[in-house]
């Protein structure tokens, strides 16, 4: 028979059952004592043997931050300095150095500010820091393609037996940020050729030391060390971007890379078929175009190439580009031909011009037509419309305010037949004008 136990290996027991055989006998359940518990977390799960013992199949363990205290049959806390980082029934470790052991119960100890451990790296290892910046950075031997790094070990390696150096190239005048990062992994080297540069850059070469704990230093200005260098001019890239307009302009656009100063552009056009050559130079580095209808002729085709040239010398010529000289069809263009516009502007004027003429000569063979027949006027005291009638007797119109109408002639014009009513204040007389006898003088 198994008894009960208060306490036995951090677990107390159930109650007292029969002793069986260890396959035949069914589990039963206990507990674990305070700050221990099992890897599962489950509760402790023992069998009583054929001799009467427990046999314990899921046992109890201290928790992170304890110890087994073996007298007392418990866990008891992990004193201040020292931790426990899982589980188990192992004494506590004393805090790795470098790091914080402030308190008990601790599960880990802290690494103090500035210090780090590694992510591969259990809580028992050293903290460690960064390397501090290597000094004494200098650039030496500058070609248009290269230049000579060294510099002085840092003073402080992190306390790590293995560290790298590491520089960083960033072109500062391409308005670059972050830059090619290339790793010298011989500790010991102080000094390395970079190489691959472009010709004509100003170049940023910051230079750190590295360890496998630096990537959680975001202070990375406090551990690098940086300088400048303008690397040399070389000939002229190569150009690479062409658009071809119409009639015959050609554009480019600058090369990418430089390698300097552009000084001026050589370009060469040449036919397709023979071969003859043209050679001139563009200077205008504001306008890179070129009319190469002003070298060549109608309805032939032309190879183009361009050279820019530094103050080291003229670059690899750029591939043909081929220009084709044609005649500009009427609906070549998307407006009307300027000859088509001036044509039309000057029919509008001749149209407008003729309109006045006209309108002068009929205004004045109106104005002469006038003088000589008089002006056609109604009186405001003449009622209703005027109409034509003869006045054979001169009693009838007693009253010439009366009359259906009355026409002014001229009186150089007038040529009188027979007074028809005289009277002191007027007269009425019957007669024509010398132009036109038969007209009527009262209408």
């Amino acid at each position: 028979m198994c008894v009960p136990e208060e306490t036995s290996e951090l677990i107390s027991r159930p109650e007292a059952i029969e002793s069986q055989s260890l396959e035949g006998s069914p589990s039963v359940e206990g507990e674990c004592v305070e700050n221990s518990s099992t890897e599962s977390g489950a509760n402790p799960i023992l069998i009583c043997g054929a001799r009467g013992q427990w046999q314990v199949i899921k046992p109890c363990l201290c928790n992170p931050g304890y110890q087994l205290d073996l007298s007392q049959d418990q866990c008891s806390e992990c004193p201040e300095g020292t931790f426990s980082s899982g589980l188990g029934n192992g004494p506590c470790e004393t805090c790795a150095a470098n790091s914080e052991g402030t308190g008990t119960a601790l599960s880990l100890c802290p690494c103090l500010q500035d210090y780090y451990t590694a992510p591969y790296e259990g809580p028992s290892v050293p903290c460690t820091q960064s390397p501090g910046p290597p000094s004494d950075l200098r650039v030496s031997n500058v070609t248009n393609t290269s230049a000579v790094l060294s510099w002085s070990a840092p003073d402080n390696g992190g306390g790590r037996p293995l560290y790298e150096i590491v520089f960083t190239i960033t072109a500062t005048d391409r308005g670059g940020s972050g830059g090619e990062r290339v790793v010298v992994s011989e500790v010991n080297d102080t000094e390395t050729i970079v190489t691959g540069l472009t010709p004509g850059v100003i170049y940023t070469f910051s230079v750190s030391a590295e360890n496998d704990v630096s990537s959680q230093d975001n202070n990375i200005n406090a551990r690098s060390l940086s300088t400048t260098a303008n690397t040399l001019e070389g000939v002229g890239g190569t150009v690479t971007e062409f658009v071809v307009g119409e009639n015959g302009v050609l554009s480019w656009s600058s090369p990418v890379p430089p390698n300097g100063v552009i000084l001026y552009y050589n370009v060469v056009i040449s036919t397709a078929d023979s071969g003859e050559l043209v050679i001139t130079r563009v200077e205008e580095l504001d306008d890179l175009t070129i009319d190469v209808s002003n070298y060549g002729e109608i309805n032939m085709d032309y190879n183009v190439t361009v050279q820019a040239v530094t103050s080291v010398g003229g670059g690899d010529f750029s591939s043909p580009v081929t220009v084709s000289l044609r005649e500009l069809s009427p609906d070549s263009n998307s407006g009307p031909p300027v000859t088509a516009i001036v044509v039309t502007v000057i029919v509008v004027i001749i149209l407008f011009l003729a309109i006045i003429v006209a309108t002068l000569v009929a205004y004045t063979y109106w104005k002469k037509t006038k003088m000589k027949k008089g002006e056609q006027t109604s009186s405001s005291d003449m009622p209703g419309a005027l109409s034509q009638q003869m006045y054979e007797d001169g009693l009838e119109i007693m009253e010439p305010n009366k009359a259906y109408g009355v026409h002014n002639v001229s009186g150089h014009n007038m040529r009188v037949q027979v007074p028809v009513y005289p009277n002191e204040a007027y007269s009425v007389c019957k007669g024509g004008t010398h132009e036109d006898p038969e007209y009527e003088l009262v209408n």
